[in-house]
């Protein structure tokens, strides 16, 4: 199953789908932060046959569209979830603070610790191509086994807070650059940023998305689209407009 990521760029990506005036947003019924009884900061969701799973103050899950929401953290070692993903066979979840990565294999009922030792910084995105899972953190990291083991797959000198697969190619964003490996990360190429006189995404944490042909990179500076694999970029929404 596709990752499934929440940022600022799908936000924007919906408003050229749909017609203005037409998407409409209906509040869900929290999730609540068990610990302060107010609504929790959501910072990642994942979908899969179990049902809608959210990242923020361990996991939570809800099978009725939002209506209600379970708690799904038993075994999380730390609440300060980054990030979750589904496989289709295996939940992921992603920590700050270099708390790690969780499995499970029972939709959340249980999770397990399985970043191999790693000293790592926020986990942010997961990623899914072929048999593989990569995840961001300070650099990208590889399992070909469902995250029972991990390798580092490049890019260790940096912060990568996005991820996107298309076709065989891995792209990952760092707080500069958008880079592309068509190696499964065994090497990286820089792509070209340089667009309106920064480099994206400048300051801020990217996002990358897939649609069809088209990659798009978001930062608080806007929203690039690419259609040639991110060889070259073009301006689709500019903030400072």
């Amino acid at each position: 199953m596709k990752l499934q990521y929440v940022s600022l760029l799908a936000a924007i990506s919906f408003s050229f789908a749909v017609p203005p005036l037409s998407a409409q947003w209906v509040e869900t019924n929290g999730p609540f932060n068990p610990f302060t009884a107010g609504r929790c900061t959501v910072t990642g969701l994942a979908s899969d046959s179990a049902g809608l799973f959210a990242a923020t103050v361990g996991v939570y899950c809800t099978t009725d569209s939002g209506i209600l929401w379970q708690r799904a953290s038993a075994g999380l070692t730390t609440n300060a979830i980054e990030s979750v993903a589904s496989d289709g066979h295996y939940l992921f979840a992603g920590a700050a603070g270099g708390m790690g990565v969780f499995r499970s294999s029972d939709n959340g009922a249980s999770w397990a610790r399985v970043d191999s030792g790693f000293t790592l910084g926020d986990v942010g995105p997961f990623a899914f191509l072929d048999s593989a899972t990569f995840f961001g953190s300070n650099g990208v990291y590889k399992s070909t086994d469902h995250g029972v083991t991990w390798s580092r797959a490049g890019l260790s000198n940096y912060g990568v807070y996005a991820l996107a697969v298309k076709g065989t190619e891995l792209f990952a964003g760092t707080y500069d650059s958008v880079y592309r490996s068509t190696d499964q990360g065994l090497s990286w190429t820089g792509l070209n940023m340089d667009l309106y006189g920064y480099q994206i995404p400048y300051f801020g944490k990217p996002a990358l998305a897939v649609s069809g042909q088209n990659i798009f990179a978001g930062s608080p500076l806007g929203v690039h689209l690419s259609t040639d694999d991110g060889n070259t970029w073009s301006v689709v929404v500019n903030s400072y407009r």
